[in-house]
C-alpha cells in the first residue's frame, strides 16, 4: 500500500457500545459519536485494502440495584466513557449492479485502539456518591476485529455515498476479572463490544 489511494472517504459514525464478559450489577448499550478517515486501495477487480484512523466512542452503562427501608427499592446507573483512536486495516469485497448506480460491499480486518481519554460516571446511592472507577481499570491499549457490510450509492464518476453498518470486538481483555470495589467487581475478563453505523461521502 505504498502506492497513491485509489480512493478517500469521511464518515460520521453513531456507536452503540457496551462490554462483554460480566460486571457487578447490570449493563446496558451507550451511544455516541464517531469521526473516520480512510484510503483505499484497489488490489484486483472487485477487491481492495484499506486503513481507517477514526475516533471511537466505547463505555457502558452500569445499573446497580439499592433498597432502602422507607423508599424500597431501585436502580441506579453509571456511565463509563472511553475515547479511542482507532485504526483499522481491512479486505473489502464489493459487488456493482449493472444498470444501477449502486454497489454492496463488506469488510474485515483487525484493528488497534490507543486510549486517549475517559470519564467515570458516578452512582447516586441513598448513602451517599460513589464513583464508578472502571475506567481506571482498563488498559491503554486494545486489539481487536472489525467487520461489516455497505451500500455506495455512486453520485458521479469521482463522487459516492456510503451507508455502512459494522461490529467491533476486541480480542485482548481490558480489564482483568477482579477489583476491589462493590461497583466494579468483574467477574470475568472484560473487552469491549460496539456496534455502528455510518454515512460517509467517498472521492477519487
Amino acid at each position: 500500500m505504498a502506492q497513491v489511494p485509489d480512493g478517500y472517504e469521511l464518515k460520521v459514525i453513531a456507536v452503540s457500545s457496551t462490554t462483554t464478559d460480566g460486571l457487578s450489577g447490570t449493563t446496558e448499550s451507550i451511544w455516541g459519536i464517531g469521526l473516520a478517515g480512510a484510503a483505499e486501495w484497489q488490489v484486483a477487480g472487485s477487491f481492495s485494502a484499506l486503513s481507517q484512523l477514526e475516533y471511537a466512542p466505547r463505555g457502558v452503562r452500569q445499573r446497580l440495584p439499592e433498597t432502602n427501608v422507607d423508599s424500597g427499592s431501585r436502580l441506579t446507573g453509571a456511565e463509563t466513557r472511553l475515547h479511542y483512536l482507532s485504526v483499522l486495516l481491512a479486505a473489502k469485497a464489493s459487488y456493482s449492479f449493472e444498470e444501477i448506480p449502486l454497489a454492496l460491499y463488506a469488510k474485515l480486518g483487525p484493528r488497534f485502539d490507543l486510549m486517549i481519554g475517559s470519564e467515570s460516571g458516578t452512582f447516586d446511592f441513598e448513602d451517599g456518591d460513589v464513583s464508578a472507577d472502571l475506567d481506571e481499570r482498563y488498559d491503554q491499549t486494545a486489539l481487536g476485529f472489525a467487520g461489516g457490510i455497505g451500500l455506495q450509492l455512486n453520485v458521479s464518476e469521482r463522487i459516492a455515498l456510503t451507508l455502512e453498518a459494522r461490529q467491533h470486538r476486541d480480542v485482548t481483555a481490558s480489564v482483568e476479572e477482579g477489583g476491589t470495589s462493590r461497583v466494579n467487581t468483574t467477574v470475568g475478563n472484560m473487552r469491549n463490544l460496539a456496534t455502528d453505523y455510518s454515512i460517509g461521502i467517498k472521492w477519487e
